[in-house]
């Protein structure tokens, strides 16, 4: 070999170390902090083998005090398992929906278990929105996909305890529902080998769970103290060693769920929660009574005594002062455990305590990313940062990553930080990063997932993550750390983002959804690239009733361009109102790129970087009339950008500007998705915007909810108008229009049963309950076998002007160009403007 070929050799295939000096870096929040407290805890826990299983339907809906308890107080494995990703829910914090919700949401839960210190799962059933029974939940989720990945779980985590959130019987959402109902049946499959053979062929061994138990519901307001069929638990402990107590640690998990909304504050003191035996062996004055949770389950009596003592002796002479010195002898509890048949609860006990002992070093590890986005070919700079701080006399023997792997034996000095660097050539075998469950196209029950490995688990292992092996004497401890891409930041202090590998172009189109009158008109969308020349076709199609041109164009992008922008026009082959379908296509060397880069940034999770696929859609429409609309926001949502295609002058009003501004300029003001949850300066605008309506003007409140998390600021109606938790979760449930002579239903657009078709989701939420008599119901409907409810549209004139609620679900239906539902919510927005010019 050339000295030029081992010069190559050497930068892109084998490691490349600088070790050098540097000052000792902050540390991230998302590292945690290796106390003396945590140290003694991880010790201790290595004499307690017992494992929960808490499952329930959605994110948000798991009992964070009783995770806390199981884990931070039992030290007992504690897991999720959600059943969905909660992508049918909506959104506080941004305008994302449906799978990117999903991402978020799954964020969210793994920021809460990092809190509260269990683990999640989750299955591959959809999150298709409110379902009023289980039967139509498990008919729109596979049934026996749904019960596989649940059973799967239980294989490979092997709880002793199942623990649901809701029965089959729980008032409220199908989902709930159905996860009781198949966590029952998971129990009984779980260990039965002739239950999903093809998991036990694959090497999973059966697991059958002791006890399957129904944690109560405190939301329905029951007295269960004096039940004898319950049994209490009081999980509000105060934990000295955390300085916390169980209900503080699980406001702070609660809290992530911030797309929800549901940031709860610190709570402190006594809480009892109730459990209910449901099924196996039944338990007496414990949720463990009855379960050896010692190492007498899995080894002889003389072998358990044997690793109890060391333990006790162990924690007995830990000095807080110096974890350190705890080391010789877990080291000598490693041999013993190394002694031991393999199996479970080995192989975990050895990682638990390989971490303790890593712990008790105070061992500070970063491995960093000089780029948060790489592309194939590529090359992606590591620095790795290591800190022995506790002054154990740590070795570093190797360092593997990206599938390749470097031998060393380097010594690390007391509390002087050390840095070695890297470089590694991406490859496409480094995958593209998507997340796993919806890089294929999503079905309208379960996702697809093809690597059965990844079944349950709440993300694919990150091809970056760096494993380090180091020695402590003759013991050789690895550990894994991911990368992350850090950029200081004046107010976060840090900013953090996963590393992410992209294709070499994605696609963006310039709007989600493209308005199409009369006349043909000019689009564009946007090609983004590495930055590397490339050349190539792009390809734009549409579904039936529209034309693109050019279908095809040949697009060069030069060394440097990272973007290019590429017009197009569309055209409508109906002058009706009609829905199309865009899709595009970048083709180059024989691959095909159709994927649109993502970009998800909130404080609490780190910023999220990846692509799939995002239609966009066409909706034909004639040309309206000129008209200006008041948009006040409340949680965030696409309808001002929507309305502006639709060709509306649409002004963003809010806290700062409402006052200033003369409302009789408008034609409409329409009050945002929650906003009278999300906005307490509402309340100061109700005599304004009532003043407005008096004068001839129309406001439009779309749903607010009401529940114990959400508080309504400001009734700016001018009648009773009570709301409720009432919908219609059928999007194809039949609708009547109790009035086809209003204005409504007639100006601009004809509106009748046609126009309730192909309606996504829902039909609608928090409906009204009850009104006055000055309100007039315009439309009836039911989800099957209920009864008909009109509180879905209502309208009531003001003075010479109107107030109309609507609980209908237009945030959803809009984006992707419902005709039916844009023709009845433009007719909303001209209603008193058309009745007007119509007298």
């Amino acid at each position: 070999m050339t000295a030029a070929a081992l010069t190559t050799r050497s930068v892109f295939i084998t490691l490349l170390f600088v070790l050098l000096a540097s000052p000792l870096k902050a540390q991230s929040l998302y590292e945690k902090p290796q106390s003396s407290s945590r140290a003694y805890r991880e010790i201790k826990r290595l004499g307690v083998l017992g494992k929960v299983l808490y499952i329930a339907a959605h994110p948000d809906d798991e009992n964070t005090r009783f995770i806390a308890y199981t884990t931070r107080k039992r030290l007992f494995h504690t897991a999720y398992f959600s059943f969905t990703r909660g992508t049918g829910g909506q959104n506080l914090i941004g305008e994302q929906q449906a799978p990117l919700l999903g991402v978020i949401r799954t964020e969210e839960l793994l920021q809460a278990r990092r809190v509260d210190g269990g683990e999640q799962f989750f299955s591959r059933a959809l999150d298709f929105g409110y379902s009023k029974t289980a039967e139509e939940t498990l008919s729109m989720w596979n049934r026996d996909a749904a019960l596989a990945d649940l059973v799967r779980v239980i294989r490979e985590f092997r709880p002793d305890i199942l623990v649901t959130r809701f029965q089959a019987d729980t008032p409220g959402h199908g989902h709930h529902k159905a996860s009781a109902i198949l966590a029952r049946e998971a129990f009984e499959k779980a260990g039965n080998a002739s239950a999903f053979p093809e998991q036990v062929k694959a090497g999973l061994e059966p697991w059958a769970p002791v006890r399957l138990i129904h944690n109560m519901p405190t939301w329905l307001g029951e007295n269960y103290e004096s039940r004898e069929d319950l049994l209490a638990l009081e999980i509000g402990s105060y934990l000295p060693n955390l300085g916390e107590s169980l209900g503080e640690i699980a406001a702070r998990s609660r809290s992530m769920h911030k797309s929800q909304g549901f940031g709860t504050p610190p709570q402190t003191g006594s809480a009892i929660e109730y459990f209910k035996h449901v099924a196996g062996s039944e338990a007496e004055k414990d949720i463990f009574s009855g379960i050896d949770t010692s190492w007498r389950r899995v080894v002889s009596e003389e072998q358990a005594h044997a690793i109890a003592a060391k333990i006790r002796e162990i924690l007995n002479a830990f000095n807080p002062a110096s974890p350190k010195d705890a080391i010789p002898g877990l080291l000598v509890l490693r041999t013993l455990l190394k002694r031991l048949p393999t199996g479970h609860w080995r192989t975990v006990k050895l990682a638990e305590l390989d971490h303790a002992i890593l712990t008790c070093t105070g061992l500070h590890i970063r491995s960093q990313m000089q780029a948060k986005i790489l592309h194939a070919g590529d090359i992606g700079e590591f620095s790795i940062s290591l800190n022995n701080r506790g002054g154990a006399p740590l070795t570093l023997r190797k360092v593997s990553a990206l599938g390749s792997a470097s031998r060393h034996s380097i010594e690390l000095p007391t509390n002087e930080v050390r840095e070695l660097s890297f470089k590694r050539r991406i490859t496409k075998n480094t995958g593209i990063s998507t997340p796993y469950w919806i890089r294929k196209k999503i079905g309208s029950g379960m996702y697809e997932v093809e690597d059965e490995k990844l079944l349950g688990k709440a993300k694919a292992p990150s091809p970056f993550t760096v494993t380090l092996t180091l020695s402590l004497g003759k013991h050789v401890i690895e550990t894994s750390v991911p990368t992350y891409f850090y950029e200081r930041d004046p107010i976060q202090a840090e900013k953090i983002a996963e590393i992410a590998v992209l294709p070499p172009v994605t696609i963006e189109f310039a709007k989600a959804l493209f308005v199409v009158k009369e006349k043909p008109a000019q689009y564009s969308l946007t090609l983004h690239s590495s930055g590397k020349a490339i050349e190539g076709s792009l390809h734009i199609h549409s579904t039936s009733d529209f034309r693109v041109s050019p279908a095809k164009q040949n697009v060069v992008m030069r060394r440097g361009e990272t973007f290019k922008n590429v017009t197009f026009a569309i055209s409508a082959d109906s002058k009706k109102p009609k829905r199309g379908e865009l899709s595009a296509y970048f083709e180059h060397a024989g691959e095909k790129y159709a994927d649109t880069k993502v970009q998800l940034a909130f404080p609490h999770f780190p910023e999220q970087n990846f692509v799939y696929h995002k239609p966009a859609y066409a909706l034909s429409i004639p040309a309206l009339p000129e008209t200006s609309i008041a948009y006040i926001p409340g949680s965030k949502d696409l309808l001002p950008d929507i309305l502006r295609e639709l060709g509306f002058n649409v002004s963003i009003l809010n806290k700062e500007n409402v006052f200033d501004v003369e409302l009789a300029s408008f034609d409409a003001v329409v009050l945002g998705i929650r906003a009278l949850n999300t906005s307490p300066w509402l309340a100061d605008t109700r005599a304004k915007l009532l003043d407005y309506v008096k004068a001839g003007g129309s406001l439009i409140i779309q749903y607010n909810t009401v529940n114990k998390f959400s508080t309504i600021y400001s009734e700016p109606w001018p009648y009773t108008l009570k709301l409720s938790r009432a919908r219609v979760t059928d999007e194809n449930a039949a609708v009547s229009i109790l009035d086809r002579k209003h204005p409504v239903f007639n100006r601009p657009f004809a509106i009748d049963d046609s126009d309730f078709s192909d309606w996504v989701q829902e039909r609608g939420l928090y409906f009204a309950e009850s009104w006055s008599s000055e309100y007039t119901p315009l439309l009836a409907m039911h989800d099957p076998n209920e009864d008909s409810q009109k509180g879905s549209l209502l309208v009531a004139r003001y003075g010479e002007g109107r107030v109309l609620y609507t609980g209908l679900s237009f945030f959803r239906q809009l984006p992707q160009g419902v005709p039916g539902a844009t023709k009845l919510f433009v007719n909303l927005l001209l209603h008193h403007k058309t009745e007007n010019s119509a007298q």
